[in-house]
């Protein structure tokens, strides 16, 4: 389920339904896996699909704060904020000291443009996790703050610090650090993140902030060369759209 669930994070959907079809049924993460399975067949496309699954789980095991959770997060995105918000109330009931409540609360205020509130449950789901996860929660509130541009500098900056320093060489996080680097003006430390994390096997994104930090550090010809295998990594992408015109201005 854990291996399910990196894959799912990095929006490999077939691969993550593999690994949650081979969680024991009869086992106590059964339901869970079931949920995550159904979430994934949502994220991947199979929007009608994915809920209806999610909303069955729900109702046969409405004690299973799993499947509230992820049926909140859709509910979200499906623009049913009152749906998603009494599924987020029934988790609180159920485990009210579980991190991704506060993790469904922060989506649940972002969608709402609440960004304050967002923020703070963000913080709460990384003081209410273990200590081991703490770095996965600080990258989710870090990605939270570079999506909707807000603190970036102030909360955003320092959450990508903390999540690049407990993971690791995790491209994610590596490459998360370098777009608030990037953002903030430190352009030397978001060439060196970068750089890490297209070392950890990173994609576009990585390629593209190296380039843009090379190009606002004057380094001209490294950082055609970054932005051009940004936008071959991703022909049909936004990555490739913003590598373009970032070619386009350099001198």
């Amino acid at each position: 389920q854990l291996l399910g669930q990196l894959y799912l994070g990095l929006g490999l959907f077939g691969l993550a339904e593999g690994q949650f079809a081979r969680v024991d049924p009869r086992g106590p993460e059964a339901l869970s896996a079931a949920a995550y399975a159904a979430y994934t067949r949502w994220r991947a496309g199979d929007v009608e699909g994915g809920l209806a699954r999610l909303q069955a789980l729900v109702a046969s095991h409405p004690d299973e704060p799993r499947a509230r959770t992820l049926l909140a997060l859709a509910l979200l995105t499906a623009d049913a904020p009152d749906a998603a918000r009494d599924q987020i109330d029934a988790v609180a009931q159920l485990t009210p000291g579980d991190p991704d409540l506060q993790l469904a609360w922060a989506s649940w205020h972002a969608a709402r443009r609440e960004y304050d509130q967002a923020s703070l449950a963000y913080e709460r789901a990384i003081s209410v996790a273990p200590p081991a996860e703490r770095g996965r929660y600080a990258l989710i509130a870090a990605e939270f703050h570079l999506a909707a541009t807000f603190e970036q500098c102030a909360a955003g900056l320092p959450l990508a610090e903390r999540a690049a320093a407990a993971l690791g060489q995790h491209a994610g996080a590596l490459t998360t650090l370098a777009a608030h680097r990037y953002a903030c003006g430190q352009f030397a430390g978001a060439v060196e993140a970068a750089t890490a994390a297209q070392a950890a096997g990173a994609g576009p994104d990585a390629a593209y902030y190296l380039g843009a930090a090379l190009a606002a550090l004057g380094q001209r010809d490294d950082a055609r060369t970054a932005l051009v295998r940004a936008a071959d990594l991703a022909p049909a992408s936004e990555w490739r759209r913003r590598a373009e015109l970032a070619l386009a201005t350099l001198p």
